[in-house]
């Protein structure tokens, strides 16, 4: 049998009780969960290859690359919209996490989120975390070649989740953050 990711079990069996009794569903598929998790990473025409070979050790499977002018994510639209214009043609590198593979991502990003300061927005049922490159090489699998990763300008995390309301969501990300902390403290 397949053993859970420590945060995954502890979705599983901790906080998954308490949204159920805190919110008093009638169903138990109304619980929200993690959905998907999509990493994308803004880099210079000179460097996809590099940052493109990073995130596939990092995240364990292929990488999409998408030059600027194709996006049709609304939701990397909105990020990318906000970011300055580069006279040099500008690629994004994305890729989309589910299940386990999202779950282990996840549980590396919670050990980082406890000892440094990354930007967390929450919006409806997305927690966004936009993580500076040079803390990428915080993660075991790259320590080596974080040379790989210098080139990245900067690396937008998005966990979409089955939330209806940004109140669910937030509930949800501080239970899976706070296992960690308490861990830690």
């Amino acid at each position: 049998m397949l053993s859970l990711n420590r945060l995954r079990f502890h979705y599983e069996h901790v906080l998954r009780q308490d949204l159920l009794c805190k919110y008093n569903y009638a169903n138990i598929f109304q619980i929200p969960q993690l959905s998907k998790m999509l990493i994308v990473a803004q880099v210079s025409s000179e460097s996809v290859k590099q940052v493109t070979l990073a995130f596939e050790i990092v995240c364990g499977q292929k990488i999409v690359k998408t030059e600027f002018s194709q996006l049709r994510s609304s939701r990397v639209n909105k990020w990318v919209s906000l970011r300055a214009k580069t006279k040099q043609p500008t690629y994004l590198v994305r890729t989309c996490l589910r299940a386990e593979s999202m779950y282990n991502l996840i549980d590396k990003l919670v050990t980082l989120l406890c000892f440094h300061d990354f930007a967390i927005q929450i919006q409806a049922n997305a927690i966004q975390l936009t993580i500076k490159p040079i803390l990428l090489r915080l993660f075991p699998e790259i320590q080596n070649h974080f040379e790989l990763f210098e080139n990245a300008q900067s690396v937008q995390i998005i966990l979409v989740t089955s939330a209806q309301t940004e109140q669910e969501t937030r509930l949800l990300w501080t239970g899976l953050y706070q296992k960690e902390v308490k861990q830690y403290v």
